[in-house]
C-alpha cells in the first residue's frame, strides 16, 4: 500500500481552529450588523466590522476545508497551552481595564499571554510587559490624549 492509497484522517487541529474562528467571526459579523451597515456609498457604523467578520468567516471556512484535505495528527491537549494563555490574557484585560486602569491591564495581559510560549521566562515576560505598558502610555495617553486613566483607584 503506497501513501496515495492510505486513508486520510481529519486534521483535528485545523478543524477545531476553523470551528472556533467561524463562531467568533460569525458572532462578530452578527453583532456588527445590528449597528447598521448602510451601503457602500453611505457606510454605517457597522460596515467595516461586518465586512471584517465576513472576511474572517471566509478564512474560517478555508481552514475547515483544509482540515479535510491536509492530513494531520490528533488535536493534542498539550498544544492547548497557548490557547489557554492567549484567551486568558484577553479575559484578564477585559476584567482589569475598568477596575485598575490601562497600565496594569496591559501589563497583566502581556505577562499572561507571553506564557503561551514554552520558552518564556518570568524575567523576559516582565521586561516585555514594562516596555509595552510604557509604549501604550506614550502613544495613547500622552500623544493621542485619549481619556483613559493609566491607573484607577481600586479602593
Amino acid at each position: 500500500m503506497n501513501s496515495e492509497d492510505a486513508p486520510r484522517g481529519v486534521n483535528t487541529s485545523d478543524l477545531v481552529s476553523g470551528v472556533v474562528m467561524l463562531a467568533i467571526c460569525g458572532g462578530f459579523a452578527v453583532t456588527a450588523y445590528r449597528y447598521g451597515i448602510g451601503t457602500p456609498a453611505r457606510m454605517g457604523p457597522g460596515f467595516f466590522p461586518f465586512l471584517f467578520g465576513l472576511v474572517g468567516c471566509g478564512l474560517a471556512v478555508t481552514i475547515l476545508i483544509r482540515s479535510f484535505l491536509v492530513p494531520g495528527g490528533l488535536y493534542d491537549l498539550l498544544h492547548s497551552r497557548s490557547l489557554i494563555f492567549v484567551v486568558g490574557s484577553v479575559v484578564a484585560f477585559g476584567l482589569l481595564i475598568e477596575t485598575v486602569g490601562l497600565g496594569p491591564a496591559v501589563f497583566a495581559t502581556t505577562v499572561i499571554s507571553s506564557f503561551a510560549d514554552k520558552e518564556a521566562t518570568l524575567r523576559s515576560s516582565v521586561t516585555l510587559a514594562a516596555i509595552l505598558t510604557a509604549s501604550i502610555w506614550v502613544i495613547f495617553i500622552y500623544l493621542l490624549s485619549l481619556p483613559m486613566p493609566l491607573l484607577e483607584r481600586v479602593f
